[in-house]
């Protein structure tokens, strides 16, 4: 190390360690020399592993020192210099504390230098194509925009308007004087609305809704409106943003919840008003004969096991759309699955006045399958039958195997069903629009769920109608779900 480097470093912990050294190195000479009078060979030698001892102190001593001296002369260059340049700044490769504090410093610079260009960078871009980047947000957009005037002509509409509404009217056979109302002229409520579309005196927001048809399904559209420019009444009137957004299916789902809980208040309601009517009777009862009995006790039965469907039914609905219904197969017995069947539906054939068939072929294989949900969606068909099915009607399960597929048919000759509506009717809370069916309780569950444990089980549902001659639901499964037994 020169001279000339220590004097022009001019630093105290650099003065401070050649003074420590120095220090160490007279002292290790006065030991070496008080111990010379007990001989010179020993003195010898001390001397010489005292002055090896301070060689290689001197040499750790000078590493560790010419890393203090290259941060300490790096900070002066930088408390020197107006502005801080991150290229010139470089990490130093050693391992003491002062090393790793300044090797974070140069990290924390070269950091925050990138985020600087990166920010930079997008400031540049979006200042160079502002127009074009805001054009293209708003042409991806699902709402329709338009901005219009005082008079509501339309100045400016997105991309997306095209997909909700018709816009190639014109007014007066001039595209650029199009007013904004003239998009909902076909629009179910559009008179009654047409203050609402067109009055401009007002600067508060507006909201509402438009009708296509007469019927949510035909589709309906939120309008919102928002004054742009208050401030420029003055010089000829406010610049206002309609925003138009597609509300169908959110229409849809809130008027099939509020028919779902009135029905299902309704299900659940009736039969407990049974069951406690019959319970109190039977209790304030001081003499009953024993035939009234059972027959008070059987319709409690009968009534306990509708309430027990119904709620069997809105768990399957939860387990449905939380996607968590699963099926737990064993190998059934098609035969024995009929009878339970039979035997849970007896209650609602007691009720009404009649004919069931049941046709099962002898040696059908068995199946493969959920026995507790197959068996429940068979209820499910059988029980829309016996309700859409006048007194002195018919309903017929039948069960068959044919080739690929195996087959369980329910027919009836009830009221049947519109051709129009069979594609909705595994629609989740779908009840028939026919007004005979008004009076008829339902909850619009049992046939999703009877098409979802079809589907699971990889099978479908196939529907045959007519109105005024019945209908005919076959669940139909593959074969692979059998189990054949040698003959």
């Amino acid at each position: 190390m020169s001279a000339a480097s220590i004097n022009n470093s001019g630093s105290p912990l650099l003065r401070n360690a050649i003074a420590l050294h120095a220090a160490f190195g007279l002292t290790g000479l006065l030991i070496a020399a008080g111990f010379s009078s007990l001989g010179q060979g020993y003195a010898i030698w001390l001397f010489s592993a005292l002055m090896a001892f301070i060689l290689v102190g001197s040499r750790l001593m000078q590493k560790r020192l010419a890393t203090s001296i290259e941060i300490d002369r790096r900070l002066n260059l930088l408390a020197d210099c107006h502005e801080i340049r991150t290229e010139s700044l470089s990490p130093v490769i050693a391992r003491d504390h002062a090393a790793q504090g300044w090797n974070r410093l140069v990290e924390t610079a070269i950091v925050q230098r990138l985020l600087d260009q990166a920010d930079s960078s997008l400031h540049e871009s979006t200042e160079t194509g502002n127009d074009s980047l805001i054009n293209r947000i708003v042409n991806i957009l699902n709402d329709g925009l338009v901005v219009a005037d005082s008079s509501g002509t339309v100045l400016w509409r997105n991309d997306s308007l095209n997909a909700l509404l018709p816009t190639d009217q014109s007014h007066d056979g001039q595209p650029g004087l199009l007013h904004f109302h003239e998009f909902f002229r076909t629009f179910e409520n559009f008179d009654e609305q047409i203050a609402a579309l067109t009055d401009t005196r007002t600067l508060a927001p507006v909201a509402f809704e438009m009708y296509r048809g007469e019927t949510t399904n035909e589709g309906v559209l939120r309008i919102s409106r928002q004054c742009l420019a208050e401030n420029e009444r003055s010089h000829g009137g406010a610049t206002f943003l309609w925003t138009i957004r597609d509300v169908t299916q959110q229409k849809l789902a809130l008027e099939m919840r509020d028919c779902f809980v009135s029905a299902a208040t309704h299900e659940l309601r009736t039969p407990l008003c049974n069951i406690r009517a019959y319970a109190e009777t039977l209790i304030a009862a001081e003499q009953i004969n024993a035939e009234e009995e059972r027959q008070f006790l059987n319709v409690i039965l009968s009534e306990a096991g509708r309430l027990e469907r119904t709620i069997d039914n809105l768990l399957n609905i939860s387990h449905m759309q939380a996607g968590g219904m699963t099926l737990d197969r064993h190998e059934t017995q098609i035969e024995r699955l009929v009878n339970e069947v039979q035997e849970t539906i007896r209650p609602l054939f007691e009720k009404k006045t009649l004919n069931f068939e049941t046709l099962v072929p002898p040696r059908l294989p068995d199946l493969n399958v959920d026995k507790n949900k197959l068996a429940a969606a068979l209820v499910n068909l059988l029980g829309n039958a016996i309700k859409y099915t006048p007194d002195g009607g018919c309903v017929r399960l039948e069960a068959e195997f044919e080739g690929s597929e195996i087959r369980f048919h329910v027919e009836d000759t009830g009221i049947g069903i519109a051709e129009e509506e069979i594609p909705r009717l595994f629609e989740r809370f779908f009840r028939s629009s026919d007004p005979r069916i008004n009076d008829i309780q339902g909850t619009g569950l049992g046939l999703a769920f009877s098409h979802d444990v079809a589907r699971l089980h990889g099978g479908r549902i196939d529907v045959a109608s007519e109105l005024n001659k019945g209908s005919r639901f076959s669940l139909i499964l593959p074969a692979s779900l059998a189990r054949l037994t040698p003959s």
